[in-house]
């Protein structure tokens, strides 16, 4: 299993705040290849 992890801030100057928030995109990616399947397609058949 690879580990990745994508942090940032997020920002609103709307309503005044901003959040440090983080996530390990590995563990997700992970979890969810063991559920889908990758198919090949058509270009055409990409949504728009």
């Amino acid at each position: 299993m690879f580990q990745s992890k994508k942090q940032g801030n997020l920002t609103s100057t709307t309503d005044n705040f901003e959040y440090f928030t983080s996530a390990d995109i590995g563990w997700n990616w992970s979890m969810l290849k063991e559920e889908l399947e990758a198919i090949p397609v058509d270009e055409s058949e990409l949504p728009q």
